[in-house]
């Protein structure tokens, strides 16, 4: 299955639903879109990384909670 992503999107927030290098199981995450990609703020560490679209169109790996247009 796959997440819908919007192109125009002011923020994205979803649950982890696997472990990372950045990221735990249920950590929650809010995604900004920016010229080059996409940034996801971890609530839980305070830190920001790059984020892949094609890990947040994973429904396996990233559930959407909340699109703010």
């Amino acid at each position: 299955m796959n997440n819908r992503i919007p192109r125009k999107f002011s923020r994205i927030i979803g649950k982890m639903l696997i472990n990372t290098n950045m990221d735990k199981i249920n950590d929650i995450l809010h995604i900004t879109k920016y010229d080059y990609g996409y940034s996801a703020f971890n609530t839980r560490t305070q830190e920001y990384a790059h984020c892949f679209v094609g890990m947040l169109r994973n429904a396996e790996i990233f559930e959407l909670m909340e699109i703010e247009i």
